[in-house]
């Protein structure tokens, strides 16, 4: 919960947590002193309070060491959806601000759709988009389609995890001369004659075919250099979405250039089967955008003025569902200037594990929520995740419903390896305060546990022993975790509550663990339900409540025998409500910490206020773990 000369801490993503995490505090609240009191035995209740009021006393631990050597797959990354929306996916702002925004709070992946910065013939969107087939990436994970969208030669997931034969009616990816297992790095020698005149357009950055307003390309590339190494000097990933024609692609490659100089990758001398690490890449720029190959400049070469404007009118995502794919009779709609600049980070369309692409140590396959939700739930499906995961790099992106901005759940894809679970960040939702609890005081990177690790890009540097088979069936071990709460002090109020006399707290606890319901194991058994994992505190009263009539004894929150899968991806969420009986209970301050940094003992909970602006109060708590 860091704060800067420049803006207001704010929850979510992971920036150096010292300043108000290490704190000292001034426990002065009647009801927690109540109880200190009654618990001092051989200490004084000076002593208790000292001991609260430092560090020591916090019930989130410091994070762990955090070693940044290991090649960038072994992370957990920090991570933005359509970063520029300030609200709703329809018809918010988009803002350079929100770049700045998400970086200083500890985001290291960013995305930005870019689009033409002139109107174009109403037509050209959506030319040729119909007459074209293509398998979307649901059909290419194997995952069940509409009937409005299943096609004859539909292949399943298993099929194309196993290494099956693929239709012979699949769109293919463009062949290169290179080595299809690592085409070679770019090399950005191509030069830009510089765009100068007065009335040139330049492109923007926009939700394409909603009501979203535009903000130059340009003013984003602005803020992610002003803001992306203020909070932490790891490598920011820049997810690049195209929709522009070639000319607008060569105007963005100028600015990111101008902009971003010394910031940027150069490509290395040699290949390597291993990526670098974090460390090896502080206060660098990453681009993520859709990877074409040498063969594509070749093609560019070769085709008449007629053919350049009509390529020139489709837009390029490596998240869209059905995406438009160069074939041989078709132009790649990425510019080579543009594709060179990803160099650790090649964004590729996901056609299965058993594709040439897929051993590319620097290729990025980008997964909708749906299709990772559905795969999580198969167990072969989800080992053959799990182990790509261990080696290359993913990213998951909300599915296209979610237009009031909510979130994913990320723990989900966090076990499956994911590295890049991409939040909206606009609200302070359930999504974001677990990405709170993942990556607080961390600068944006958690090492994976030592079983989710490999070498990244296929061998070396792993982190010990990793099992062929996903974690469950490696690491489960049942847990009874107890957590007495007895006051707390300062608590922030909710929206609708301006008097101390009207606000009626009680604390709601969530325990985030693997929900197993309905999975299965290696044989296709059902894995038995976890115990309940929702608990709450009796009603206090006011902003300095006490939970418990006797001083000394708290509320407690229990979970008994719960099975748990890996404590670094199990969370801890206590929320602040108004228990208000004629109403939805209101959110007044919250807190959630990774069951791993949770503390035992007597500790203090330190909490953000309900839109994780700043400060919301603490809790006096007693927390106890048994295995």
């Amino acid at each position: 919960m860091s704060t800067s000369t420049t803006t207001t801490p704010r929850a979510g993503g992971g920036v150096d947590s010292t300043v108000d995490q290490e704190k000292r505090l001034n426990l002065t609240s009647p009801s927690i002193l109540k109880h200190v009191d009654a618990l001092a035995s051989t200490d004084t209740t000076q002593d208790i309070l000292d001991y609260l009021s430092s560090p020591l006393g916090n019930a989130q631990a410091p994070p762990l060491s955090n070693d940044l050597s290991y090649p960038l797959p072994n992370y957990f990354i920090s991570s933005s959806h359509n970063t520029y929306l300030s609200g709703n996916q329809l018809s918010s702002d988009s803002s350079a601000l929100a770049y700045r925004n998400v970086l200083l709070r500890g985001c290291r992946s960013v995305e930005i759709d870019v689009w033409d910065g002139k109107s174009r013939d109403d037509s050209s969107d959506d030319e040729a988009q119909g007459s074209e087939t293509h398998h979307g990436i649901r059909e290419r994970l194997g995952l069940k389609q509409s009937s409005d969208h299943q096609q004859e030669h539909h292949r399943s997931l298993k099929d194309r995890l196993l290494g099956h034969h693929e239709s012979s009616r699949e769109t293919k990816a463009p062949q290169t001369s290179d080595s299809a297992h690592e085409p070679p790095l770019g090399v950005m020698s191509q030069r830009i004659t510089p765009w100068r005149s007065g009335s040139r357009v330049e492109p923007r950055v926009l939700h394409g075919h909603t009501l979203t307003n535009a903000v130059p390309f340009r003013s984003v590339c602005e803020a992610i250099r002003d803001a992306a190494f203020v909070t932490s000097d790891l490598p920011v990933v820049i997810s690049l979405e195209i929709h522009t024609c070639h000319a607008q692609q060569e105007i963005m490659v100028e600015i990111m250039r101008d902009v971003w100089h010394g910031l940027l990758l150069q490509p290395p001398d040699h290949t390597s089967a291993v990526l670098p690490s974090p460390a090896d890449l502080r206060r660098k720029l990453l681009i993520k955008v859709k990877y074409t190959g040498p063969q594509a400049a070749k093609k560019r070469m070769t085709m008449t003025d007629a053919e350049l404007k009509k390529t020139n009118t489709h837009g390029s995502s490596d998240t869209e569902p059905e995406e438009q794919t160069p074939t041989n009779s078709k132009m790649s709609k990425i510019i080579s200037l543009l594709s060179d600049m990803a160099v650790y980070t090649r964004a590729y369309s996901f056609k299965g594990f058993d594709k040439p692409e897929a051993q590319s140590p620097t290729h990025v396959f980008s997964l909708s929520e749906n299709a990772l939700t559905e795969a999580q739930a198969d167990y072969h499906q989800h080992a053959k995740i799990f182990e790509h995961n261990k080696h290359f790099m993913m990213r998951a992106y909300p599915k296209a419903l979610r237009l009031t901005s909510t979130n994913l759940n990320p723990p989900l894809f966090w076990r499956q390896g994911v590295q890049m679970v991409a939040l909206n960040w606009q609200d302070c939702d359930k999504g974001m305060m677990i990405n709170e609890g993942m990556f607080a005081g961390t600068g944006g990177y958690v090492l994976k546990p030592p079983f989710y690790r490999g070498g990244g890009g296929g061998g070396g540097g792993g982190g010990g022993e990793a099992p062929t088979t996903p974690h469950r069936t490696k690491r489960a071990r049942t847990m009874t975790l107890t957590i007495e709460v007895f006051a707390g002090q300062n608590l922030s109020l909710p929206a609708d509550k301006t008097h101390d006399r009207d606000f009626h707290p009680w604390v709601k606890s969530s325990l985030h663990v693997e929900t197993l319901e309905g999975k299965l194991n290696s044989n296709n058994s059902r894995i038995a339900q976890q115990p309940k994992l929702k608990v709450h505190t009796v009603n206090g009263q006011g902003r300095n409540p006490t939970f418990s009539t006797r001083p000394g004894h708290g509320s407690l929150l229990t979970y008994r025998n719960v099975l748990l899968d890996e404590e670094q991806l199990c969370f801890v969420r206590l929320k602040v409500v108004d228990r208000d009986r004629m109403a939805k209970d209101d959110l007044a301050a919250w807190a959630c910490i990774r069951l791993d940094r949770l503390r035992e003992g007597l500790r203090v909970v330190r909490l953000w206020d309900r839109d994780g602006m700043g400060d919301g109060g603490l809790l006096l708590v007693k927390v106890s773990k048994y295995f």
